[in-house]
């Protein structure tokens, strides 16, 4: 299974990297929302994307995931460092 982190947290998203590859599973990381505009997304399983990036909006990126083949169906998961997300 392949992750793809998209979090600014460098700190953060090295860890859940770590934690994650430590039970066998594929893991990408992108820290700013400029780094994910040319990617490539084709055999992406699960995304894992911030709110709130240094240079952007996660649901910016959320919005061209989910109009974009093949990553429409993808799932997503959303992380925040906040404690209240309206």
């Amino acid at each position: 299974m392949h992750i793809v982190i998209i979090d600014d947290e460098k700190i953060l998203s090295t860890a859940l990297k770590k934690k994650l590859e430590h039970i066998e599973y594929t893991v990408s990381i992108f820290h700013s929302y400029e780094a994910t505009l040319w990617q490539n997304f084709n055999s992406v399983d699960l995304f894992l994307i911030d709110i709130s990036l240094g240079d952007g909006s996660g649901l910016d990126i959320i919005d061209t995931l989910r109009t974009s083949e093949p990553t429409k169906n993808t799932p997503i998961l959303i992380i925040s460092g906040y404690s209240d997300v309206s």
